[in-house]
């Protein structure tokens, strides 16, 4: 999110603007550096010290990290602390000396130089030879320096190679646990950090059309993270994103301008991969398969890939691998061969949603609307049973055929389904049945189609008619939907907060006593997670302006759970 900075007061809770004030007035900003035009870096002292980075131009904060683990809003305090030492001036504050920060006196003629720029200009200064023995010398004392200064410029280096960049990344999983058997939560987002921008190397390299440095990265990270994943606690998905970056990264190498040396190399290395089983069990282990798919050049290859799909078919019990496979092969009988070829082979697969998609847009672009309508009516009954999420996708090629043809009638009754079953897209479907009935037919049609919804039993329940109400600004109606929501317990606090902003101005009182209901309801848990968010929604109740209300659930909960110390500690700082 993009924050004007000298507004940031309007993003930031109550309570840690308060305690952010406090922050700088204490002095506890150190080591303040402007790294380079508008990216600022300091030190926040506390009960322990955390690093905060901060990117601003024309006044807006750009990006900004602390290295804190509070999670539950927009800034933290030591980012607040920080913004108040850089507005300082404006806002006519001062804080107490720190010895730790820059003894340098402010003067308003001189403007310091950035990090960045102190940094060049000791580089210019210093001779090649002593830039070069100093890189080396450091390098050989210091193993991360060394990997990443190696990994820097590997593209540089004779021997760049998958191996190359593997040995890198297996020097850190080593640092990180690996010898010991499992890289723990901690650890392992080093390791991530690591391979995430190594991986963003990758994208400048393929970028600046280095295709070669740029395959190499993405095939080693693909390799060692995949296995790495075996003996990693990767909950937080710090090897998850790097493999997924390498995988997107690999099907750019599809594009055209890509040199066909390029391309033979990621063709040589998926059918290796695919062959082996190098992924077997992961997503990406057919998905080597797709990519070769994409990149074979003659009948020849072709074949040999379609035989490797027909032992698939053929072999393999997992439903999803079989589906894959034909949907893979009809890729390549779509490049190969004749169109009878084609139609009997997805003929005999229809069984398979996705080519069952493919046969219905053929029949479209050739106008057989009773072939299409067929198929999606047959792709209903096959799938009503065990399938409700492909039903849904088989009511809109049926509309799509409908709005083809123009048939009003077929429009209006397929779309009221998706209206009152599907799980996305009902709010479009609501505005082409808008569009599509007579508008003094309109309101009455409205109210029964709303009231069909609202019949939905609780686990159908969506939030379509709020967001009608939204569109709308019916803001009445919007109202009694979220109570009646609460009043059959359907509604979360995340759900509330989220209509907070439509209601807030012509309904704070109604809002911040369904705040209270919530609040009591979390209350029936201990655990300070829950004690947190109770302390929250407090805080949004007095953002709602209702601060009798919460200044008594305080008093009442500080004397009903007196014995909570936990709760006391959160009670005490909303």
């Amino acid at each position: 999110m993009q924050i004007p900075i000298k507004q940031f007061e309007e993003y930031v809770d109550e309570n840690i603007l308060s305690r952010g004030l406090a922050y700088f007035t204490k002095g506890k900003v150190e080591e303040l550096e402007e790294l380079s035009s508008g990216v600022f870096e300091a030190k926040i002292a506390g009960t322990e010290t955390y690093d905060v980075r901060f990117k601003i131009k024309n006044d807006i904060l750009l990006e900004h990290n602390c290295s804190c683990p509070y999670d539950l809003g927009i800034l933290c305090k030591h980012e607040v602390a920080l913004i108040f030492y850089l507005l300082q001036d404006l806002l006519h504050l001062e804080s107490q000396p720190n010895p730790k920060k820059s003894k340098t006196p402010k003067t308003k003629t001189t403007k310091k130089k950035t990090v960045s720029e102190e940094l060049a200009e000791l580089l210019k200064s210093i001779p090649h030879q002593d830039l070069t023995n100093y890189v080396h010398a450091y390098s050989m004392r210091n193993s991360t320096f060394r990997r990443e200064f190696m990994t820097s410029f590997a593209a540089q280096n004779a021997n760049e190679s998958v191996a190359l960049y593997a040995k890198q990344i297996k020097a850190v999983l080593n640092s990180a646990g690996k010898r010991k058997g499992f890289i723990d939560w901690y650890q392992v987002g080093k390791v991530g950090k690591f391979a995430f921008d190594l991986m963003q190397k990758a994208e400048t390299h393929f970028s600046s059309g280095n295709y070669q440095s740029a395959l190499f990265i993405a095939c080693a990270i693909l390799d060692e993270l995949t296995k790495a994943i075996e003996y990693s606690d990767d909950s937080r998905g710090d090897l998850g994103t790097p493999i997924r970056m390498s995988l997107e990264l690999m099907q750019k190498f599809i594009a055209p301008e890509v040199p066909q040396s390029i391309k033979s190399q990621l063709y040589t290395y998926s059918l290796s991969a695919f062959d082996t089983k190098r992924f077997d069990g992961w997503d990406w282990h057919m998905g080597m398969l797709s990519i070769a798919a994409e990149l074979f050049q003659n009948e020849e290859e072709a074949k040999s890939l379609i035989e490797r799909m027909d032992k698939v078919a053929n072999e393999d019990d997992y439903e999803y691998h079989v589906e894959e496979a034909a949907r893979l092969k009809l890729i390549i009988l779509f490049k190969i061969k004749p169109e009878a070829e084609i139609d009997e082979f997805i003929e005999s697969n229809l069984k398979f949603n996705e080519i069952r998609e493919a046969a219905i847009s053929r029949a479209l672009l050739k106008k057989k609307y009773t072939l299409a309508i067929a198929l999606a009516q047959e792709g209903i009954e096959l799938d009503k049973k065990d399938k409700p999420g492909l039903v849904q996708d088989w009511y809109r090629c049926l509309l799509n055929i409908a709005q083809q043809q123009n048939d009003k009638e077929k429009i209006v009754e397929y779309a009221k389904w998706l209206c009152l079953n599907a799980n996305k897209g009902n709010l479009s479907c609501y505005n082409l049945l808008k569009s599509e009935i007579e508008t003094k037919n309109w309101p009455n049609y409205r109210q029964a189609l709303l009231h069909d919804i609202l019949q939905k039993s609780a686990w159908q329940i969506n939030h379509l008619p709020a967001d009608i109400y939204i569109q709308e600004e019916s803001w009445d109606e919007l109202l009694k939907f979220i109570q009646d929501l609460a009043q059959n317990d359907q509604l979360t606090l995340y759900g509330l907060e989220r209509y907070e902003p439509y209601l807030s101005t012509k309904f704070a009182k109604e809002l911040a006593l369904l705040y209270e209901d919530g609040i009591r309801e979390l209350l029936q848990y201990t655990g300070r997670s829950y004690y947190k968010n109770a302390a929250r929604y407090l805080r949004r109740i007095k953002k709602l302006g209702e601060h009798e209300l919460a200044e008594a659930l305080i008093a009442e909960f500080k004397t009903q759970y007196k014995m909570r110390t936990a709760l006391l500690e959160e009670l005490s700082k909303v």
